[in-house]
């Protein structure tokens, strides 16, 4: 089960965090099996968007970690810490 859209994974690499450094970060992210990620400083979500792109599939729980909730996600592999 994909959390984003094919659409939605392009407007990411096209936007603040670039296109060689999220695909570089995808493919980290494809190779993280019954883990746990951590995105320290949340902001907009886009990088725990992607970490959660594939959470369900690779069995990974996605802790989002930021004083001010800006981003939002009722994923169940998603656990935001203020």
């Amino acid at each position: 089960m994909k959390y984003l859209s094919d659409r939605q994974i392009e407007t990411i690499k096209n936007g603040e965090l670039g296109y060689a450094s999220s695909t570089k970060f995808m493919s980290i992210l494809d190779n993280i099996k019954d883990g746990i990620t951590v995105d320290i400083g949340v902001y907009q979500g886009q990088s725990s968007s992607l970490m959660l792109n594939k959470a369900a599939a690779n069995n990974v729980q996605v802790y989002g970690i930021d004083p001010i909730p800006c981003f939002n996600s009722s994923h169940p592999y998603y656990n935001y810490i203020r």
